[in-house]
């Protein structure tokens, strides 16, 4: 009886979730720093996959929710644990997402504890990893820095969870380096993800 419950509570704790990021700093924007009032940027919509991809060199997610519901092109897309890629088509009912794991996939990021600005990447090889392009030179990333959303893209709310810093050898000859990042998102397993929608 347990088990077949597990469904239904599935759903429930999805919905809570939801509703707790809906209720994180990062869903709301300072308005006037003078008098500190804040206007809600962004809402969380829970939705299940129902299909997904992680073999292929431009791989995507379907998921159970659509147009009826309120998704809609380019909305950002997250998992629990970070992000998962973003909104590219949708029907009444369905929604189709460019996965992390996509060739065309580029995400605006900084690293988390110096605050510079970096992209990061697929470079079609494995689910499990992706490459922070665009780090200047004299920055040493180390093995478990974190790699955080920008914010500077509207889709996603600044300081998600992309990833950590597998590694990355420097190369003095050149102005721009790139590093190894293990997803915080295990591609291959998700199965509720949540849908950002950026309200202003």
């Amino acid at each position: 009886t347990d088990y077949l419950s597990l469904v239904d509570e599935n759903e429930t704790l999805a919905q809570e979730n939801a509703t707790l990021s809906n209720m994180i700093d990062a869903s709301f924007l300072i308005t006037d720093t003078q008098y500190v009032y804040r206007d809600s940027l962004y809402r969380y919509l829970p939705a299940k996959v129902v299909s997904n991809s992680v073999n292929k060199s431009n791989n995507f997610i379907m998921i159970n929710k659509g147009a009826n519901h309120g998704i809609k092109k380019e909305m950002g897309v997250v998992s629990s644990n970070g992000v998962t890629g973003v909104v590219v088509g949708v029907s009444d009912h369905f929604s189709t997402i460019m996965s992390m794991l996509h060739g065309n996939m580029r995400i605006s990021a900084r690293i988390k504890n110096s605050g510079q600005l970096v992209n990061v990447v697929w470079d079609n090889n494995n689910y499990l990893f992706g490459t922070v392009i665009d780090i200047p030179s004299h920055i040493k990333l180390i093995k478990g820095d974190s790699i955080i959303t920008s914010g500077n893209s509207l889709i996603f709310p600044e300081e998600i969870m992309i990833g950590q810093i597998e590694s990355h050898e420097v190369n003095n000859n050149k102005n721009l380096t790139s590093a190894t990042l293990r997803y915080s998102t295990n591609f291959n397993s998700i199965k509720h993800l949540y849908v950002i929608e950026n309200i202003m």
